[in-house]
């Protein structure tokens, strides 16, 4: 199994309206629940907030790795949480100490190889979070790869709605996603994709269904551009399916 971490706030999450093709599960697509098992991903994958939890990009992600790799079977791993800024994410935190943990039991069934961050709205409220957050989000990769010994592992960055510019309380966007653009510069294996164009809930800082969709290819496709890990070591029987 490939496995892919899902790190961020809440439109990794996803607050999307879910449809019908949003519902739709693929035969070797698998998400783990709260309880670490392992079920049939379909949107909503996520369960931070279960009263706000919609369609974000894991699912479209998904469905072009499995398309991309027809031998394997793809694992997602959803840690984002509505809400959190970057310092909730550093080592340390539970936010991150969960998502280590939950790599972890994962890794008993699969090759982690790569993880998907969208994350910034919240830090793109103040200048010195916004002017920091590049040098922060570095120290994260590097302290993920460490703690799950996986020192080239691929990481993409999303950039957040460049439609927040125009709220004032988040008057750093340009910042933050400078910041996030400008990541593959200092990390190694690492890529960014653009939120240029993609729809959002109107008066409201989340993608749409349509934008989490189109979000999740252009996840998947940066992923696919840094290469793939090979599933090997691993214990077949506790694979689900």
């Amino acid at each position: 199994m490939l496995l892919y971490l899902l790190m961020g706030q809440s439109n990794m999450a996803g607050r999307g309206e879910v449809g019908a093709i949003d519902q739709q599960t693929h035969p070797r697509v698998f998400a783990m629940d709260a309880a670490d098992e392992w079920i049939s991903a379909c949107e909503p994958v996520h369960f931070d907030k279960p009263h706000l939890c919609g369609t974000g990009p894991a699912m479209a992600f998904a469905r072009i790795m499995a398309d991309r790799h027809p031998a394997a079977k793809i694992g997602l791993i959803p840690c984002a949480m509505g809400g959190s800024t970057l310092q909730q994410w550093q080592r340390g935190s539970d936010l991150y100490q969960t998502a280590v943990d939950r790599a972890r039991v994962a890794m008993r069934v699969g090759c982690i190889c790569g993880m998907l961050w969208h994350q910034g709205e919240s830090d793109a409220m103040q200048a010195d979070t916004a002017q920091s957050y590049g040098g922060r989000l570095s120290r994260l990769i590097e302290d993920l790869r460490r703690d799950l010994d996986c020192p080239d592992l691929a990481v993409v960055v999303g950039q957040i709605g460049d439609f927040l510019s125009e709220q004032m309380d988040r008057k750093w966007t340009q910042v933050v996603n400078d910041a996030l653009a400008n990541l593959p510069s200092d990390i190694s294996r690492c890529a960014c994709v653009s939120a240029s164009g993609l729809g959002h809930n109107e008066h409201d800082l989340h993608f749409n269904a349509a934008g989490s969709r189109e979000l999740g290819e252009r996840f998947a496709h940066a992923m696919l551009s840094l290469g793939t890990c090979e599933d090997s070591g691993i214990d077949h029987s506790l694979v689900p399916g």
